[in-house]
């Protein structure tokens, strides 16, 4: 990781850093052979953050919320582009810096909290049920298979059963019967706590 001295005293859209970095991180894969690198630094009035690019194998795609997010806020302040470039072996992202500290200050709106939560929500209970439905069309097969082939012995219980305990742990963690009311107050706390310090 490396980040220029002149950078840390740049103004830039809040949040916008922590969210390229995490990006970076979500999407691409290190080990010690083959460690990613990141670099921030400045050049033309703008923050670059740069990645080499070695990316996760997913079986699911990429949203772009994070991204979008970011050109979102850069559009209401200033008309100045976000670009991202894209090669076979780096990543980059360029965002504006802004020339004052005086400018408007953002906060993250209460409708773009609740929508990232209830997009992410969305998600969770779609996943689970793809799950379930998976779980039922296959072991239905499974049982029909057996019965119609060897119904002397029952070797569709395994399946059934473990797979079923997937299901069941599955959705307990979507819809939680202890809730999640832990998680909601230290969310909390650590909003106040950086709300003070701004």
């Amino acid at each position: 990781f490396e980040i220029e001295p002149e950078v840390k005293k740049a103004f830039i859209v809040p949040l916008s850093l922590q969210l390229l970095l995490e990006n970076c991180i979500k999407h691409n894969f290190a080990t010690e052979q083959k460690p990613l690198k990141i670099k921030v630094y400045s050049e033309n009035q703008y923050l670059i953050v740069e990645n080499n690019l070695q990316p996760r194998k997913s079986i699911h795609q990429s949203s772009g919320i994070g991204l979008n997010n970011i050109l979102a806020r850069y559009n209401l302040i200033t008309n100045k582009k976000v670009f991202i470039e894209k090669t076979e072996n780096h990543f980059s992202v360029k965002i504006p810096i802004l020339l004052t500290s005086k400018i408007k200050i953002m906060q993250t709106t209460n409708e773009n909290l609740a929508y990232d939560r209830a997009y992410k929500r969305m998600k969770e209970i779609k996943s689970f049920y793809m799950h379930l439905i998976t779980y039922l069309v296959m072991n239905t097969f499974f049982i029909c298979l057996n019965l119609y082939h060897n119904p002397n012995h029952l070797w569709f219980w395994w399946p059934l059963v473990g797979w079923g305990f997937g299901v069941v742990m599955n959705g307990l963690s979507v819809f939680s019967p202890f809730g999640n009311s832990w998680e909601k107050r230290k969310v909390r706390e650590i909003m106040e706590k950086e709300e003070k310090e701004i």
